[in-house]
Order: C-alpha cells, then structure tokens, then sequence
C-alpha cells in the first residue's frame, strides 16, 4: 500500500548547522518543512540530520545524511538510526514509497564506523573480526551465553549494542 503523508513535529539540522523545527515528513530522499503557507523542499545533499516523533509506531526516530558505500560518486540518502555507540547500526528502507511494517527484510542494514558503511549482510566476515580484536574474550562469551548466531541480523545487530556497551564502560572508566 503507498504510504500516506503525515505530518509530524520535529527538528531538522542542516548541512549549514541551521536548525529548524516545525512540521516535517519525508520520502525517500527529500525532507519536506511546512514553514507558515508554504512547504520547502530540502534534499538529502542539503540535511544533515533530522529527528521527529512516530505517532503509529510510538518511536523517536532518527535519520541521518550519509553517502551510500555503493557509489563511486557522493551520493546522499537518508539512513534511520537503529542504534548509536562506537558501531552504529543504519538502515535504508528498500520500499521507500510504501507503508513498513518493521520487518527486517523491508530494510537495508548497515553498520556506520568513522564514517564508513558496511552492509550487515557481511557481519560474520568483515564487521565481527574486527569487534573481536578489542573484547575477545567478552563477545565470545556473550554470543555463547546468549546463544546468539553472526549470521542472523537481528543477533548481528545484538552484538553490536552488547560491543558498544563495553566500549562505553570501557572510555568511562578510563574517563576516572
């Protein structure tokens, strides 16, 4: 079914460090603002960050400007945020014209490490080695106890907010 536009409150950061907030929605890769009688039109090359409240889901959710890994020309599009830390999980709706329904299979996953993506799709091979030099004996453990698989997203993504736990605890205690 085609996604029905709605409007929702929130605050859009531009690529100048602008703010603005107000009535925002977006489709695929284009923000639009309701400002007073008219409605401006800020492409994802223009924004750097947006943020609103999903009323139907109950979410905050947070989107940012990054250039897709695909391309070897700087392509911006719009990456919602599924979880922040030293790895941070993206994703990219594959149908971005439909309503979703949350299904992981309805978006592209991506982990976005200085400022570089990899899709999840190669976790087990190219993101999990590397998690693994800093907390071996940890992940490890963790993927063990919880029974988790590298292959499956959701254990992927799992592993990441369990890796960037330790690495939070980790800076705060060398933080004292």
């Amino acid at each position: 079914m085609i996604a029905q536009p709605t409007w929702s409150s929130g605050s859009v950061v531009l690529k100048d460090r602008q703010v603005l907030t107000g009535e925002i929605q977006f489709h695929s890769d284009v923000l639009l603002m309701k400002a007073e009688d008219q409605v401006i039109v800020y492409p994802a090359h223009r924004v750097s960050s947006f943020r609103f409240y999903d009323a139907m889901a109950n979410i905050n959710r947070y989107y940012l400007s990054l250039r897709h890994p695909g391309f070897a020309f700087p392509v911006l599009h719009f990456y919602e945020v599924v979880t922040w830390g030293a790895v941070c999980v993206v994703r990219r709706s594959n149908y971005p014209l439909l309503n979703n329904n949350g299904d992981e299979k309805e978006y592209t996953y991506f982990s976005w490490q200085e400022n570089e993506m990899t899709s999840l799709r190669k976790f087990r091979s190219d993101i999990y080695p590397t998690l693994l030099q800093q907390y071996p004996l940890l992940l490890k453990e963790f993927v063990a106890t919880q029974n988790l698989n590298p292959n499956r997203m959701g254990d992927a993504i799992r592993i990441i907010k369990y890796y960037n736990q330790q690495f939070h605890a980790r800076i705060s205690i060398v933080a004292l």
